[in-house]
């Protein structure tokens, strides 16, 4: 009698369990035109920037349209980006704020997943 209501018990319990996928992390770098760089293709001499490809400058413009907002002032499209040939110079602080717009971009994402 006592072995079968801690079964009971045990099987009510484990079946009000909320069960959550574990997150996923990233092992290596996105993929940009064949390659695992993010987009980010060189640091600039400096050190005061980065070159980076224009799928990468388009996703950041993307994402200020989406999450600007949250900045004060609120930033502008191509703010700390300018055309470097075929590829574009992205300041240091540029891509400061494209690692916080990102994180605004996961939380929206992990929202969406529950």
């Amino acid at each position: 009698m006592r072995i079968s209501a801690i079964l009971i018990m045990a099987i009510m319990f484990s079946s009000c369990a909320t069960i959550s996928p574990s997150p996923i992390i990233s092992q290596q770098a996105s993929f940009d035109s064949g390659d695992a760089t993010s987009g980010f293709l060189a640091e600039t001499p400096d050190h005061k920037g980065f070159v980076v490809s224009a799928k990468t400058r388009d996703s950041y413009n993307a994402l200020i349209a989406k999450y600007g907002y949250h900045f004060t002032p609120s930033i502008q499209p191509d703010e700390g980006v300018s055309p470097d040939g075929k590829f574009f110079y992205m300041t240091n602080d540029a891509a400061a704020n494209r690692a916080i717009l990102l994180i605004y971009a996961r939380q929206d994402a992990l929202k969406g997943a529950k």
